[in-house]
């Protein structure tokens, strides 16, 4: 039996917790698109992969290919973005778009774009102390259509006039505001 170990960036999209002391992590990674990965291990207090799997953490990632899952071997910190963790509503507006992602994107689909639209959009909301509500707005709003875009639900001559979501999208997906997301409004 051979293993297949694959090495790529990965954007850490969110986690939750699995079994007893592991941890499913989901990533989108340029090469490979949306992942989802077991990190074995990490929800114990010495886990030398704990600080690799926060979200909104830019890692170089070792993956071995599983039967059953991918597990996230072991990896390096490129970029932790702690200074956008230290604004509520810039992080808040970062998980958003890790949540259009997840959303918008079948696992093992991948378009690069997406990932290079996710490294500008947090780029943009990085150094930023607080930047206004309409900025962040603006910024999500403007990500939102490049996803879009890039996964081919609209085309460039949307991004001018207001899209009607439930006419492009079939009825399994739901678009979900900027403030029902924040605000549950």
């Amino acid at each position: 039996m051979s293993l297949h170990a694959i090495r790529t960036k990965i954007m850490v999209l969110g986690s939750r917790d699995f079994r007893e002391a592991d941890r499913m992590i989901v990533g989108y990674s340029p090469e490979y698109g949306l992942l989802e990965l077991l990190a074995k291990g990490s929800r114990k207090s010495v886990s030398k992969l704990a600080p690799l799997l926060g979200c909104l953490t830019l890692v170089d990632a070792m993956i071995i290919r599983g039967k059953k899952f991918d597990v996230f071997a072991s990896g390096m910190l490129i970029d932790g973005y702690e200074d956008i963790k230290g604004s509520y509503m810039n992080f808040m507006a970062c998980q958003y778009a890790g949540a259009l992602i997840q959303q918008y994107t079948a696992q093992g689909e991948y378009e690069n774009n997406i990932f290079v639209h996710l490294l500008e959009f947090v780029e943009n909301i990085r150094g930023k102390e607080e930047i206004s509500r309409e900025r962040i707005e603006h910024c999500v709003e403007d990500f939102k259509n490049k996803i879009l875009h890039a996964g081919g639900w609209i085309d460039q001559s949307d991004y001018t006039r207001p899209i009607d979501y439930g006419y492009h999208f079939p009825s399994s997906y739901k678009a979900v505001s900027l403030q029902e997301y924040f605000y549950g409004i």
